[in-house]
């Protein structure tokens, strides 16, 4: 038999990992009959394998069915509307309404990865829409400001402290709000690098704070529940 330090249960010497936990197994010493009658009377439930009928069709579609609408857009657009381009506010909108919302609910994703995901896919919808709206009306991107300066530190700035809530109010539980918390704090490094790194002459106070703030954050909260967080990496990355 093996045995898990973590959740302090024998378990059958063929696994590697712990079933409850995902931890390393121990070696634990034992009397050779003492191991055979317990792994004899060892049982895994059966598994059953979901069968493929009509019911998956929208699930197994969805995307094709995404991008087709998309095609007939732009080509309704390009065709009949070309002195705008409102196919591409349709296009972010499927996008957003397809990662965002329709896999998360058939990949039967959790709250901590629905908190990350919808951070980044949120924030890329949203700089999508202002890219359209400034190549529009200016034909060029100089108007893409808007959303870098307020909408998108806005959302990260809700999702950070949603997170921490989550982590606060979870703490005697494995939730992975910390690899959410890491994706947020990444994303809101991002408007004051991308600021940085191409020079601008721009002091958006926002986006400015926002990286500070996330970066203070995502520190205390580490200090805070550093032994939840190092659990959780080696979970999560198998270290």
């Amino acid at each position: 038999m093996k045995y898990c330090r973590n959740c302090k249960v024998n378990v059958n010497d063929r696994l590697v990992n712990c079933p409850l936990c995902g931890s390393y197994l121990d070696e634990k010493v034992e009397s050779e009959k003492s191991s055979e009658e317990v792994q004899s009377r060892i049982t895994y439930p059966i598994l059953t394998v979901e069968s493929k009928n009509s019911k998956n069709f929208l699930r197994k579609n969805l995307l094709p069915f995404f991008l087709v609408a998309g095609a007939v857009c732009i080509a309704i657009n390009w065709i009949i509307y070309s002195g705008t381009l409102w196919s591409g506010y349709v296009l972010v909108g499927l996008f957003g309404g397809y990662f965002a919302v329709m896999n998360s609910v058939y990949q039967k994703r959790r709250l901590y990865s629905i908190l990350g995901l919808s951070g980044l896919i949120s924030c890329i919808c949203v700089l999508g829409i202002d890219v359209v709206k400034s190549l529009e009306t200016q034909g060029n991107l100089s108007g893409v400001a808007v959303s870098i300066e307020y909408i998108i530190p806005g959302i990260l700035v809700a999702i950070i402290i949603a997170t921490d809530i989550f982590i606060i109010a979870n703490k005697s539980k494995y939730k992975y709000y910390f690899v959410s918390l890491l994706l947020a704090s990444i994303l809101a490094l991002l408007p004051q690098l991308f600021i940085w790194i191409l020079r601008l002459n721009l002091i958006y106070w926002f986006t400015f704070s926002l990286f500070f703030f996330s970066l203070l954050n995502l520190l205390v909260m580490i200090i805070a529940y550093r032994k939840t967080f190092k659990q959780e990496m080696l979970r999560k990355f198998n270290l």
